[in-house]
């Protein structure tokens, strides 16, 4: 039954059902560990064959031969503040919620940036801003060069042409009354694109590994996982440059959410989409994204390539984030991992003095309370000079010029005064908490 899914699966496997073979200390239900017909598979099927990219995508278009020199997407100093003309009940004006404050990142073309954080961080809000579905009220946001916030509306109608966004609920971005079929056409209609130019429906279910069935159903009669895909096609019918999917695994089982994440990146490496992956999961996210941004209060707090995040991380939220991750191994699930202090986050209105993450931080030290630490390089400067983690020599933050990164590089880097020494593994807990709390491998 598993035989239309497998990568491995022979012919006998569409005609023959396997029994349980014995295997190691259990058994398993597959011919190849079938003495009969085991000579079909020379080497066993492994865990790492999975890794290998599939060809059930159908390619929109190809991938550009040669991507330009400047980045697709470069946020230069973005803020989105709500609540900045609320007054309150005798008149006093109340402070604005600073969902998103001073963020500055590039996207290279054709490469997946994960965006993560708790709920709250600023995530989605950041993501609808780069589509232009909500103003920003302070910094520039350039596509392709061009500042998009200062566009007419004849010009924003042709960015959201190339600049898609996948909802977090698919079946509240679909109409329950229009069939899947109507919806996928319906962007067609309004950016009025010639029909030569029109692709057909079955098509564009397939290219999500949708059965073309389904082009008369109505949402409510799809399945969590097959909602998301009708959104995926919808999201690419423009054929875009820039996908923005925020939360594209939410409410699916782990089967469907592999699945989806397995898509967006197989339409990356066909399309050259570039794409950004708003998400929760630290851990889901680094199995597609090339770059990773950890946002908490409307801020990031460390970014750099997936692989540096994931095996280094310096900020203590992420260092976090990665610990609260399920382990596979049993006994690492059930050692008691304490790595935020107790107690309430702060209120979205009134954020901390200093560091944002210091009342939940179990390194938070007096500085932690008082200064502001700036996103700082954790690399050595090409120069051969010194970078501090407190950015005192200006080299870590992008800035609103972008100009302290090179082209195309990943600087690792995160807004934290002890950076270094979170990276080195010195740091003592000091909010009440044993460095056994802190170190699984401590705990008894």
């Amino acid at each position: 039954s598993f035989a239309p899914r497998c990568i491995d699966a022979q012919d006998v496997c569409r005609t023959v059902a396997p029994e349980l073979y014995p295997f190691g200390a259990g058994s398993v239900r597959c011919l190849a560990y079938s003495a009969s017909t085991s000579e079909l598979w020379p080497t066993p099927p492994s865990t790492e064959d999975w890794r290998r990219r599939g060809d059930s995508v159908s390619a929109l278009r190809p991938a550009a031969a040669e991507p330009p020199s400047e980045p697709l997407l470069d946020l230069r100093e973005v803020e989105v503040h709500f609540g900045l003309a609320r007054q309150g009940l005798f008149g006093k004006a109340k402070p604005p919620v600073r969902a998103v404050d001073g963020v500055s990142l590039t996207l290279e073309r054709g490469h997946i940036l994960g965006i993560v954080g708790e709920s709250g961080s600023g995530k989605t809000t950041l993501g609808e801003t780069v589509v232009r579905l909500l103003s920003p009220t302070g910094g520039r946001i350039l596509f392709a060069g061009e500042d998009v916030t200062r566009m007419s509306a004849r010009k924003t109608l042709a960015f959201r042409r190339r600049a898609q966004m996948i909802f977090q609920n698919p079946y509240s971005s679909l109409s329950p009354r229009m069939q899947v079929g109507a919806q996928l056409i319906e962007p067609y209609e309004i950016h009025h694109v010639a029909k030569s130019a029109r692709r057909h429906v079955d098509e564009l279910l397939s290219a999500v590994d949708l059965p073309p069935t389904l082009r008369s159903a109505y949402p409510g009669q799809l399945s969590g996982g097959q909602a998301r895909r009708v959104g995926i096609a919808r999201a690419l019918v423009l054929e875009p440059d820039l996908v923005v999917a925020d939360e594209p695994t939410a409410g699916l089982d782990a089967s469907a959410a592999a699945g989806t994440m397995n898509l967006l990146t197989d339409l990356r490496e066909r399309m050259g989409l570039t794409v950004v992956l708003i998400s929760h999961n630290l851990s889901l996210v680094t199995t597609s994204a090339n770059e990773v941004c950890v946002m908490y209060f409307g801020e990031i707090v460390e970014r750099g390539s997936t692989a540096t995040v994931m095996a280094t991380p310096a900020h203590p939220y992420t260092k976090a984030l990665l610990e609260l991750a399920p382990d596979p191994e049993r006994a690492s699930r059930l050692v008691r991992r304490r790595l935020l202090v107790p107690g309430e986050i702060p209120s979205a209105d009134a954020p901390p003095t200093g560091c944002r993450f210091h009342p939940r931080c179990m390194y938070a030290q007096d500085i932690c309370r008082e200064v502001t630490p700036v996103l700082a390089s954790l690399e050595a400067p090409p120069d051969g000079g010194s970078a501090s983690s407190d950015g005192s020599d200006g080299a870590g933050s992008a800035g609103s010029d972008g100009g302290s990164r090179q082209a195309g590089a990943i600087v690792h880097e995160a807004a934290c005064h002890f950076a270094k020494e979170v990276l080195a593994g010195v740091l003592s807990a000091t909010s009440g908490a044993t460095p056994a709390a802190l170190d699984p491998a401590a705990a008894p």
